[in-house]
């Protein structure tokens, strides 16, 4: 997919960039990757190498692309609230499990110990 290989190379030229970075205090610019119009969208530096959205941008004056309107975003509060309920459903999903666990491994340690009281029970007899 070519989105998945943009994705892989551009994280491996920047991991190279920050180990440069951070150890010298300075980097190359890519070449390979580049912003479009210093502020834009990353985008490969060779033609041939872009797909067609990225050409078709790439004519384009101006590629800023305008915030996303409020109406679209839930409020904060809202996000928290749900935020909150997914990380208590995982804590109960989390809870319900080691409970399970704890039956089993008690279940299992009655049938043991009945099995060994009808073991008993037969050797007296």
């Amino acid at each position: 997919n070519y989105y998945n290989d943009f994705y892989r190379e551009t994280r491996e030229e920047y991991e190279k960039q920050h180990a440069e970075y951070r150890a010298t205090g300075k980097y190359k610019p890519s070449k390979v990757f580049e912003r479009l119009h210093g502020d834009g969208p990353w985008v490969r530096i060779a033609y041939h190498e872009k797909n067609s959205l990225e050409r078709e941008i790439s004519e384009y004056d101006s590629v800023k692309f305008p915030p996303r309107p409020p109406e679209m975003e839930k409020p904060a509060w809202e996000k928290r609230i749900e935020e909150a309920r997914e990380k208590e459903s995982e804590r109960r999903k989390v809870r319900e499990e080691r409970a399970k666990m704890k039956r089993e491994s008690v279940w299992k340690e009655l049938e043991e110990a009945h099995k060994a009281k009808v073991k008993r029970l037969a050797e007296i007899t």
